[in-house]
């Protein structure tokens, strides 16, 4: 049996709190420019930003508490991010 890949790279979120100033105002311009950004759903959604909650709402309530949580939120993270 040949040995599992190793990862060559990692996300690492922070914690809000550590962010500096800098990085604090670059992730609200970002929230920003998706709530500027059209909808991509066309299910009514004034912007991009409400896709996102959208979609976070409506499988929230069929993924928290099972063993699919995990996985689905990292991937949902990272569409988001």
């Amino acid at each position: 049996m040949s040995p599992a890949p190793r990862c060559t790279s990692t996300i690492v979120r922070n914690e809000w709190r550590e962010f500096t100033t800098p990085r604090k105002e670059a992730f609200i311009a970002a929230i920003k420019c998706l709530k500027k950004t059209p909808s991509i759903l066309k299910i009514g959604s004034p912007s991009f930003w409400y896709d996102m909650v959208y979609i976070h709402r409506r499988e929230a309530a069929r993924m928290h508490d099972t063993a699919q949580f995990l996985p689905w939120h990292r991937e949902f993270m990272t569409i988001y991010e």
